[in-house]
């Protein structure tokens, strides 16, 4: 039973990941709930094992069939390599919008799909290619000599996966319009109040005295902050040692230092950075006084004073 038991945790803990990272890069809001989770992992999970083996069953009946006839094998080649592209197109684009909870449509998702089976079959056949012809690492370190080359595989593989994911993202969100389009609204989202720095730190600083870590969707949640403002905002923080990144699929940070060694006004001299980067006309004198103005109201006032006070 404790086999059985760590082996679900184990499935259970890849897929969470695998749908993180399919999140982060369609830019879902927040993951989907454990009621949903639980029977759509089910399914995957059952089904997958039976496809694949399926998959490669018919592949197997197909090599020995060509093998057996003597004439037009090139064509019978073809056929098998068209069956192998179907295969891997509508696995990958089943995974592609059975997995995120926010799936991209149907023909970006159809082209991810297409872009990622020509990768993972050209890697299947090289890798199978270079097993058969190439010198083989067995003959210098026995069977174990294959794990590393295998695990290196398995990450490219993993890498296509997310790539034709990534094509997916794109297309979804450039038809018909243009990169300077989008570079502005990219800007316009980031545009917010200096002092919204305040309110996100207060969130982080919050669930650092509980002793949780604070994730771009809950800050994005607990602010009502745009997530490119918020992402923004992580990144000038970490650059000044007053957040830590934590390893993990999404952006999720914590406090680098006690509460109360970091100011008021570090927090907003942060945020005047991040607002005036890349811009001109920072050099207005009502803006300078109202810049000075949030400075004297802070100045005495720490980021663990501001908890307290909430």
């Amino acid at each position: 039973w404790v086999g059985v038991a760590v082996m679900v945790y184990a499935a259970i803990s890849l897929l969470v990941t695998i749908e993180n990272c399919f999140n982060v890069i369609v830019r879902a809001p927040v993951g989907r709930r454990w009621t949903r989770r639980v029977p759509l992992y089910w399914f995957v999970l059952t089904v997958s094992p039976l496809a694949v083996f399926a998959w490669y069953s018919v592949n197997g009946w197909f090599d020995t069939w060509i093998a057996s006839v003597e004439t037009w094998n090139w064509l019978l080649y073809l056929v098998l390599l068209g069956w192998n592209l179907l295969g891997a197109w509508l696995l990958m684009l089943a995974v592609y919008t059975l997995m995120p909870s926010s799936s991209p449509q149907w023909k970006p998702a159809a082209i991810g799909a297409a872009v990622s089976a020509m990768l993972l079959v050209i890697g299947l056949r090289g890798f199978g290619a270079y097993l058969n012809n190439a010198f083989t690492i067995g003959q210098l370190y026995g069977s174990l000599g294959l794990i590393p080359l295998f695990m290196f595989w398995v990450y490219l593989m993993w890498l296509a996966v997310l790539f034709g994911l990534e094509v997916a993202a794109i297309l979804q969100a450039l038809p018909g319009r243009r990169l300077e389009e989008l570079e502005r609204e990219r800007k316009a989202e980031a545009l917010v109040d200096p002092a919204a720095v305040m309110g996100v730190m207060e969130v982080i600083g919050e669930r650092f005295m509980l002793g949780q870590s604070s994730s771009l969707v809950q800050l994005c949640e607990r602010t009502g902050l745009p997530e490119v403002a918020v992402s923004k905002m992580l990144s000038g923080l970490a650059m000044e040692n007053l957040v830590h990144r934590l390893e993990g699929p999404t952006d999720t940070v914590t406090l680098a230092r006690s509460p109360d060694q970091i100011s008021g006004v570090q927090l907003l001299e942060i945020a005047f950075r991040l607002v005036d980067y890349g811009d001109a006309g920072t050099g207005s004198a009502l803006l300078a006084r109202l810049r000075q103005a949030q400075r004297d109201l802070i100045d005495q006032t720490t980021l663990a004073g501001l908890v307290t006070e909430n």
